[in-house]
């Protein structure tokens, strides 16, 4: 696109016309707009967020869903769709603090062990866990010890609980079973945290992005060990992105010659 083509007015519904006809018609509708380049650009991008990622739903609900009402992880849009790729059937988790993130790894996983201390939140959701989730209510203070007290180890470990983060990290060292991975959220704000899991020899990987009903960008990490290999849960990682255009079927430059 040319520099002069930026600063024309065009015609949004929710995308730019694909020809001069078709913009012509478009026109002529009674909810079209004709706005600049760069406000389309930004009308389109509002809309991935609020409606395509479920921004708007999240924050009307207070809750932390996808666009379908489904339940995820309030962490990272970009790990959320990361994780939500991956084949994780046979995995067992280990999750500090609990939430609709429970659910999420419930559906994909194999079992859950989540540790929560908030008393009312577990009361409310204990008869609602499916089978293979096992909830224990504990003490605030009590996380990192509990986990230092089991004697199995986890293909997954979720660290995003209301307490030392920092304790928590070191108290899993030895209990990531080969090829998992540790995530550990809001990592931006846990550098001491980030640390001590690198040094336990992971690896670390940082998703910054927006997440469900929050106003600010904020980190969600994973942590790798050095067996772990990604096994597609579909036909393909990553998935078709959300908000994203769909090429791969016709990508002349992907297929092998």
């Amino acid at each position: 696109m040319s520099e002069d083509s930026g600063k024309k007015p065009v015609y949004w519904m929710p995308r730019q016309p694909k020809s001069p006809a078709e913009g012509a018609d478009l026109a002529k509708h009674p909810n079209t707009f004709q706005l600049s380049y760069p406000a389309m650009l930004r009308a389109r991008v509002a809309e991935i967020l609020d409606e395509d990622l479920g921004f708007g739903i999240s924050a009307r609900l207070r809750k932390s869903v996808s666009a379908d009402g489904s339940p995820i992880p309030l962490m990272s849009y970009g790990f959320v769709e990361y994780v939500a790729g991956l084949d994780l059937s046979s995995f067992s988790v280990l999750e500090f603090g609990g939430g609709n993130s429970t659910l999420f790894w419930a559906d994909r996983t194999r079992s859950v062990l989540t540790f929560e201390h908030d008393r009312g939140w577990h009361g409310t959701v204990e008869g609602q866990m499916p089978a293979n989730v096992d909830l224990r209510l504990i003490d605030q203070d009590a996380y990192a010890k509990q986990a230092a007290s089991l004697d199995q180890s986890f293909d997954l470990i979720i660290i995003d609980c209301a307490a030392s983060r920092y304790d928590c990290a070191k108290a899993i060292e030895g209990k990531l079973a080969a090829g998992g991975l540790v995530v550990l959220d809001n990592s931006d704000w846990y550098p001491n945290t980030a640390a001590a899991l690198r040094e336990q020899g992971l690896i670390q990987v940082d998703f910054p992005d927006f997440r469900p009903d929050h106003w600010i960008r904020c980190c969600t990490s994973i942590f790798l060990h050095s067996e772990f290999r990604p096994k597609p849960r579909q036909g393909q990682l990553p998935l078709p992105v959300i908000g994203g255009k769909l090429l791969a079927e016709e990508n002349g430059w992907d297929k092998p010659s």
